[in-house]
């Protein structure tokens, strides 16, 4: 827990169940050519994070399809004196160039599909004018497709939620802090209605925004779970 300004906070971390299970040996498969440079990003970030081998031809593969990307190149421009460098020339172009790029792909496995598309900017630092733009595009693409690479991973095999709750140190028994932290008990040890009916009580006895809020991130949650809640005002 953190202590902060007179109360705390208590976090803890959630397992996120992967929509398909994977198994130990799996194949990442084109469906078009232009997922080539997706399927080099993915295939490092894939074994990391699952420990999978990955294989042509294995059993289950995930496939990897519409992939489009686009990289937009932009620069900046400066001349500047270089006496020591270049006595017979005093000054000297200097570049900056930076890339705008986005990209998108499909990712399939059985019956379960995913579409993810990603932003990124990136640029150089400051340089003579040069004939290299071709090798910062090259490196901006590799950037944008790690970037996509994480994204659709994420969905397939997610990370585990951190969760985070305010939470008071010795709160009065039977008190509004008292029955949220009573809530965030429930909430850590899964038992999100009872959690909720909690919440709600806390939110009843002290309507101040932190409870209601809290509230409404509880029947949020229940609702997603496809829980059904118990008799609750919408707006304790």
């Amino acid at each position: 827990m953190l202590l902060l300004l007179g109360c705390a906070t208590m976090s803890w971390r959630v397992e996120r169940p992967p929509p398909v299970p994977l198994p130990a040996v799996v194949e990442l498969r084109l469906e078009s050519s232009t997922c080539l440079g997706l399927k080099q990003a993915m295939t490092p970030l894939l074994v990391r994070r699952t420990g999978v081998r990955v294989a042509e031809d294995a059993e289950v593969a995930i496939l990897l399809s519409d992939c489009e990307e686009q990289v937009v190149p932009h620069f900046e421009s400066e001349l500047r004196g270089f006496r020591e460098l270049h006595p017979d020339n005093l000054t000297s172009e200097m570049r900056r160039y930076s890339f705008d790029g986005k990209a998108s792909a499909h990712i399939r496995v059985g019956a379960w599909s995913s579409f993810q598309e990603v932003e990124r900017s990136s640029s150089t630092s400051w340089r003579e004018a040069d004939d290299l733009i071709g090798a910062d595009m090259v490196g901006a693409s590799m950037l944008l497709q790690e970037d996509l690479a994480t994204a659709l991973l994420e969905e397939l095999v997610p990370e585990p939620e951190e969760i985070l709750r305010r939470w008071y140190p010795h709160p009065k028994p039977g008190s509004a802090q008292d029955l949220h932290n009573r809530a965030v008990e429930a909430e850590r040890a899964g038992e999100l209605l009872q959690a909720l009916a909690l919440a709600e009580e806390a939110a009843a006895l002290d309507p101040r925004a932190s409870h209601r809020s809290y509230f409404q991130l509880l029947a949020n949650r229940v609702m997603e779970q496809g829980l059904l809640p118990p008799l609750i005002s919408p707006s304790p």
